[in-house]
């Protein structure tokens, strides 16, 4: 297994629990460095607050996203945005995608 990849973390924590975020980083760790850890979410509100704690001790970087509209996923769209600029900005190749399904297993395939 290669482990050299550079890994870019985004996590939408409207949809993920904050218990899951050293085992994501653990597993992440087996691939290569996790560069970059954003977390997006509406940090406004009571139901992040598991989260905060596990974004100073694992250097993850909160990244707020109001709610704008009830079921819209602007969240979603956020996370779409940021994968771009990282891309763009740090110009890493992708080569890989590893999605995580939130009641499942890592699953990675080539681009």
């Amino acid at each position: 297994m290669n482990n050299n990849y550079k890994i870019a973390l985004l996590i939408d924590c409207d949809n993920v629990s904050h218990q899951s975020a050293e085992g994501v980083l653990q597993e992440l760790a087996k691939y290569g460095a996790v560069n970059v850890r954003h977390a997006h979410g509406n940090w406004n509100g009571p139901q992040l607050s598991g989260w905060i704690e596990k974004l100073h001790s694992n250097a993850i970087r909160p990244v707020q996203q109001f709610a704008y509209t009830t079921g819209k996923n602007a969240t979603d769209a956020s996370m779409i945005i940021d994968a771009m600029d990282i891309q763009r900005q740090l110009s890493w190749p992708v080569q890989r995608q590893l999605g995580w399904p939130v009641d499942g297993e890592p699953r990675l395939s080539a681009s």
